[in-house]
């Protein structure tokens, strides 16, 4: 909650506006509440209405803590997918079956992924909300192997 807070607090509404889903001037009701609120849970109840979902407003929380951008989204979205990154299978079969049927490469590791630096701030992110080990670990990208 802290981070997300003192993100939006120090980069303010300009910086709101450029993440994805913004628009309308969403930017100003998500900074002004992000000045009184004190929670995720609590800025996001107050900036929520009939137009602007929870569901919305959460990814664009994410999207503030990641730095994703709208012009991050519009380039990889014009581009077609250049590989497909896999977190985990059943068994070694699928892989390879997964391998031999591709259109582009399988990628097992954040270290060949397209954005690693963005898959490790993900993850980051993610183990903030965990307590138990080896999941509240923020390196796990580049240190967990493909789970089968």
């Amino acid at each position: 909650d802290a981070a997300l807070l003192h993100t939006l607090r120090l980069r303010g509404a300009p910086f709101i506006a450029s993440l994805p889903d913004v628009s309308e001037g969403l930017e100003n009701r998500i900074f002004a509440a992000a000045q009184a609120c004190r929670t995720r849970e609590t800025l996001i109840q107050t900036v929520k209405t009939k137009r602007y979902a929870y569901a919305r407003i959460s990814r664009i929380l994410l999207c503030a803590l990641l730095g994703v951008t709208k012009e991050m989204v519009s380039a990889h979205n014009a581009a077609p997918a250049s590989y497909v990154r896999v977190l985990a299978v059943r068994d070694a079969s699928v892989m390879s079956a997964l391998a031999g049927a591709a259109a582009v490469p399988l990628v097992t590791s954040a270290a060949s992924a397209l954005y690693p630096d963005l898959d490790a701030a993900a993850t980051g992110v993610w183990a903030l909300s965990q307590t138990a080990p080896p999941y509240d670990k923020a390196d796990r990208d580049f240190t967990q192997r493909l789970l089968i």
